[in-house]
């Protein structure tokens, strides 16, 4: 682990029909290393639009 190694992350929210929160993907680029990470939550709503539950997945992918 090296403390003083920067990363940049960017955050899209995306947003349902209606205004409510669909997904948030966070993509997390360090500056050394070989791969960016990809963070993606994902929000379940009921019929009545409440938050019926939240999905999270994680990725790896090489730096092009």
């Amino acid at each position: 682990e090296n403390e003083d190694e920067d990363v940049t992350c960017v955050s899209t929210f995306n947003r349902n029909a209606d205004g409510s929160l669909s997904s948030v993907v966070t993509v997390v680029t360090p500056d050394e290393g070989n791969f960016y990470y990809t963070q993606t939550a994902t929000f379940t709503r009921n019929a009545d639009g409440s938050l019926l539950s939240v999905a999270e997945a994680y990725t790896s992918t090489p730096k092009s």
